[in-house]
């Protein structure tokens, strides 16, 4: 018991109030935001938007009493709270405010009865944005928003030294085409390569905002294409997509992305090209990569297609029937060659006395049986076949009987 009363009297020669008779601190009425000064013991921090007619105000828990209520401004020039706004008497007490900057209230019950109250008052203002350019090649982006704001700065009370109230910034980041970009001040993203409208919004806690927007001009560039075959397929060819019978025949359409002013085109080990969208007609056996490198010459980036196109061309084969049913019922109703990568073809079809029935210079066009209009009679036929490929060995020369056989 006598060490709480000698607590009391210690506080009340330190100038304090028991909390039983007054509220902890200033409140503030429309605050957007509250925080808190750095220094100890810290003082609340209030921010309005906008800062004008702002209501500080301060109760008393014990509504009998009568207290004296003064009003002081913060003077940064030397850090004292002298100049006195506002005196007030009871249990409560308020105050208009517009100008930013602290506010001192002194509660006094009686002399040397009294406990001093402090808080900060701001309206933060967020100036114009900028997009910054911070580093570039062809392979990263770096961009930093800038946005300068009007410093709400507070002192301590006792030491003076200044501390700052954090803005909270927030940014928001559209850019066309859409691509991930981020959420912070600074940017660090791959090297765009098309021309890039970059987009921020920047926040604080208090609603304020400010924008800033970037046109950029790309430097990176991205090899791509789509190869559409332009062969059709043929019955009886033994050739699938880009693989198997020659000539395989490419139309390639650029799909490259980028401020590009060259293309270079390599089709395997033979052909080349600088034409944006070039025609390619693969004869040669084996196996050939389709690379497409484009430039930016005003740049210097450079890429190559990542997933070239891979063509193979086969061998060339040749293979003969011995027999066909032209009855009309689709199924063998041809005399047919099966063949691949065949250069020239010339077939010559004989009757048993000698005489040409029919003759071909396609691999692709059959015999149907007929002679001179009329159906050909059943029984023996010959074909004599002369064939080349692509490659300087590969001759044919292939000669044999045929049987027509009508059915039933």
């Amino acid at each position: 018991m006598r060490l709480l009363v000698h607590l009391l009297k210690v506080m009340a020669l330190a100038g304090v109030l028991t909390t039983s008779s007054v509220h902890a601190q200033i409140t503030a009425v429309g605050a957007l935001s509250t925080g808190s000064t750095s220094y100890l013991p810290s003082d609340p921090v209030y921010l309005f938007s906008p800062l004008q007619n702002a209501v500080l105000q301060y109760q008393t828990n014990d509504p009998e009493a009568n207290f004296t209520f003064q009003w002081t401004r913060h003077n940064p020039s030397d850090n004292s709270w002298t100049q006195v706004l506002q005196l007030q008497t009871g249990n409560s007490a308020s105050i208009l405010v517009s100008d930013a900057g602290g506010y001192q209230l002194r509660v006094t019950r009686a002399p040397g009865d009294e406990v001093v109250f402090r808080c900060w008052v701001y309206e933060p203002v967020l100036m114009d944005a900028t997009i910054d350019v911070l580093y570039e090649d062809c392979f990263k982006l770096n961009l930093l928003v800038k946005n300068d704001s009007l410093p709400l700065a507070y002192y301590d009370p006792v030491s003076g030294s200044q501390g700052f109230v954090n803005y909270n910034r927030t940014y928001q980041w559209r850019n066309t085409p859409v691509s991930s970009v981020g959420t912070g001040a600074f940017v660090d993203i791959d090297a765009p390569v098309e021309n890039t409208q970059f987009e921020v919004t920047v926040r604080d806690r208090v609603g304020g905002l400010a924008n800033a927007v970037l046109n950029y001009t790309a430097l990176a560039v991205k090899a791509d294409y789509k190869a559409d075959l332009v062969k059709a397929e043929v019955l009886h060819e033994v050739h699938s997509s880009a693989e198997g019978s020659a000539p395989i025949e490419i139309r390639f359409q650029d799909q490259s992305k980028g401020n590009i002013t060259g293309w270079s085109w390599q089709f395997g080990r033979f052909g080349r090209a600088v034409e944006r969208n070039p025609f390619y007609v693969f004869t040669s056996f084996g196996t050939d990569t389709v690379n497409l490198t484009v430039i930016n010459d005003f740049s210097g980036c450079v890429h190559q297609m990542e997933s070239p196109l891979v063509v193979n061309v086969m061998e060339s084969m040749l293979e003969i029937p011995n027999t066909f049913t032209p009855n009309g019922d689709g199924v063998n109703d041809e005399f047919r060659v099966v063949y691949r990568s065949l250069r020239k073809f010339n077939m010559l079809i004989y009757n048993r006395w000698g005489r040409k029935v029919f003759e071909s210079s396609n691999p692709a066009e059959g015999w149907d049986g007929t002679v001179g209009g009329s159906m050909g009679a059943p029984g023996v036929y010959f074909y004599y076949i002369e064939a080349e490929g692509y490659q300087p060995n590969e001759k044919y020369r292939r000669q044999g009987p045929i049987h027509l056989i009508r059915g039933k």
